[in-house]
């Protein structure tokens, strides 16, 4: 990425894992135009960064869904979730641009952590969805914070295994709240903690970022707010 930034080139880098995961970065003269995914979890969808920024309702998202379902004919036209939402009114250009942003910076952050793969790099013109959203990102401090974020992986990862039940701790809990609020997102994550949840299942549950939530339980369970099964 830093050579097709030194370089300016166009074109799209297509990272594959052995698995069949798959992200594109669409490149525009060495900046990120547009970023997008194949067989990731469904925290990299765009709907889910629209709903969390308050953008739309996850009911008009899902509403939205129903009417117009994803479709198996490859010769179909399809409509990008962000171009149809704004075509029907739901939200406006700046919403959508956040989000896309949101999400072309978090599939960096996800391909940063993949240890094997095979890549390659198409010179040539963009996707007409790549060319109509042209985000025009630098890519060096996105990859910076890939790399950050890679070290706290390591450190939170070493903390939990994703198998394991957190339990709740009333006390410390009750005497937290006594001392601030938690954020809305902190908040959430610990609804989320019954004593029954993996946080492999609290990961899933909660409609935010894997990392985001894991830096969360890390902090609980480092603060005894809650505490992994014996």
């Amino acid at each position: 990425m830093q050579l097709l930034a030194l370089q300016r080139q166009s074109g799209s880098l297509v990272v594959r894992t052995r698995k069949g995961a798959r992200i594109v970065l669409y490149v525009k003269e060495g900046t990120l135009a547009l970023a997008t995914s194949l067989g990731l979890r469904g925290e990299f969808r765009l709907g889910r960064y629209l709903v969390q920024d308050g953008a739309i309702t996850e009911a008009q998202l899902n509403e939205y869904l129903e009417q117009n379902p994803p479709t198996s004919n490859s010769k179909a036209k399809t409509t990008l979730i962000g171009q149809g939402l704004l075509e029907a009114g739901v939200v406006d250009a700046d919403r959508v641009r956040r989000a896309l942003v949101r999400q072309a910076s978090e599939l960096i952050y996800e391909v940063v952590r993949w240890n094997s793969g095979r890549f390659t790099f198409q010179l040539g013109d963009l996707s007409e969805a790549a060319a109509t959203a042209e985000l025009g990102l630098p890519t060096s401090a996105i990859v910076m914070e890939g790399f950050r974020r890679v070290d706290e992986w390591r450190m939170i990862e070493g903390s939990f295994d994703f198998e394991n039940v957190l339990y709740p701790d009333p006390m410390a809990i009750e005497r937290m709240g006594k001392q601030g609020e938690l954020t809305k997102l902190e908040a959430t994550v610990l609804d989320a903690i019954d004593g029954e949840r993996t946080v492999r299942e609290i990961v899933a549950d909660v409609h935010a970022s894997s990392f985001d939530v894991c830096k969360i339980l890390y902090q609980f369970v480092n603060s005894r707010l809650v505490r992994i099964e014996s």
